[in-house]
């Protein structure tokens, strides 16, 4: 995650500017804070400074990118550089690493309350605060936009124009889509949002895309061209010669320290799996709660996409996945695997873990805290990690993974899965079953990406 300071800056975008047009400088004054902003950001790539900068100057911009590209890290850099911006994402998890909410929660939507246009508007005019966030609003980003599903930003976006009294795309709000459409699609027959008029409005004939073409996740350069296949539905020899490998590994024995994960495309077989190891360990249980504070609705909805648990039970021996960029110099970020060793004579009793690179750590409870929210949830960061499911694991990297391809029942869910490890060496592939492109892959999705790339917007990944 990005931990840097960053100047305080205003917004130098405009209401009801035509997207991806520059909007008019008023002044001088207001034109050199425009070039202030325009200063690089350390450690940023070029293709992503180069979205930044498009960014700051006011432009929409869908950024897309395989995993492990640095999508996340990318949006960091934009809170830092525009700490107005609305941060949401399609889902909890990712609304909770981002330190943002649900663009659901943030929109007001109500679940099972119709989602046209005219019904969203009437419910955010109705309350006063709902109705000033809307009006407010000049930058909102959508993590994780591959699962926003067509009807849903359609609505957003007729919504977001009878709110603002703006008939401009999105109301004149500038809006950041961030998300691979490859991977995990949306809920429900609605479509995906590309094939929407909103989005041929905010992002018109594949302007406005700023593909991120370098992978960090993974260095082998034979691993990035084999997820690469995997991502676009080319099963090509190469590609089953790597998962025949991949399948042929012996299995983790239950002497090893610290076991592989195992993906699971259910919760059912997640659930089962945990529970059924830390049944068999002996040693006795701790538990630790988690705790909120601020605005109910607001803490519950934290609770609901915060992966740590309301109530975390240990023992010596549980296998655990960090929830937290709590070292990145020593290697401990989220998706980071280790094994509860002891648990401290301080106050409190927390766990001790042995992570996978031989870092030694005491856990103590960390903050989930949303940078727009008074609500904050609190949880030592771990979880058990026997087994976690594919939908849970979409944006982290895990050091050790066994992948268990059956039962997988949405497309991307393969390429998720497998896309999670950072090694070749790291990862095993059970129950891999028989595979077909038209299950692995949207053929709506290829063909989206297709007319981008036949725009000249996208090119081939890059190993790091």
């Amino acid at each position: 995650m990005v931990e840097r300071a960053a100047p305080k800056r205003a917004h130098p975008g405009g209401v009801g500017r035509a997207p991806g047009k520059r909007p008019r400088v008023a002044d001088e004054k207001r034109h050199a804070r425009v070039e202030c902003s325009l200063r690089t950001i350390p450690d940023l790539t070029d293709e992503q400074q180069r979205a930044l900068d498009a960014v700051v100057r006011g432009e929409n911009a869908f950024v897309t990118g395989s995993a492990g590209t640095g999508k996340s890290y990318w949006i960091d850099a934009v809170a830092a550089t525009l700490p107005g911006a609305t941060l949401t994402a399609t889902t909890g998890v990712a609304a909770v690493a981002m330190r943002g909410r649900t663009l659901q929660s943030w929109a007001g939507l109500r679940v099972g309350e119709d989602i046209s246009p005219s019904n969203i508007a009437r419910n955010v005019r109705g309350n006063s605060w709902l109705c000033q966030r809307w009006r407010r609003a000049t930058v909102v980003v959508v993590d994780e936009v591959s699962m926003l599903d067509a009807a849903t930003f359609q609505a957003l976006e007729g919504a977001a124009r009878l709110i603002r009294s703006n008939n401009a795309p999105f109301g004149g709000i500038q809006v950041v889509f961030v998300g691979d459409f490859y991977q995990l699609p949306p809920v429900g027959a609605s479509g995906y949002a590309f094939e929407t008029a909103a989005w041929a409005a905010c992002f018109p004939a594949g302007q406005c895309t700023h593909v991120f073409r370098r992978v960090w996740r993974q260095s082998d350069p034979a691993f990035v061209a084999f997820l690469a296949a995997v991502r676009e539905g080319r099963i090509t020899p190469d590609v089953l010669a790597t998962l025949e490998a991949l399948a042929s590994k012996a299995p983790a024995s239950d002497s090893d320290a610290i076991q592989p994960t195992r993906l699971h495309c259910t919760n059912a077989s997640v659930d089962a799996h945990n529970d059924r190891e830390l049944g068999k360990l002996d040693d006795d249980r701790r538990t630790f709660r988690a705790w909120g504070q601020g605005p109910k609705g607001e803490v519950a909805a934290l609770e609901r996409g915060c992966l740590a648990p309301t109530a975390l039970t240990l023992c010596c021996g549980a296998q655990v996945m960090l929830l937290a960029n709590i070292d990145q110099d020593a290697g401990l970020a989220n998706g980071s695997r280790g094994v509860v060793v002891s648990f401290s004579d301080a106050g409190g009793r927390w766990p001790v873990v042995l992570f996978a690179n031989g870092e030694r750590r005491m856990l103590k409870p960390y903050e989930w805290k949303p940078v727009d929210s008074a609500a904050a949830w609190t949880q030592v960061p771990l979880k058990l990690a026997w087994a976690v499911t594919v939908h849970k694991s979409q944006g982290a990297s895990i050091d050790l993974a066994e992948v268990h391809l059956r039962g997988a029942f949405a497309p991307g869910q393969i390429y998720v899965a497998l896309s999670r490890c950072r090694t070749l060496e790291g990862m095993r592939v059970a129950n891999m079953g028989a595979l077909h492109p038209s299950s692995m892959v949207d053929a709506r999705v290829k063909r989206f990406y297709t007319t981008l790339e036949i725009l000249g917007s996208l090119e081939t990944p890059e190993e790091g």
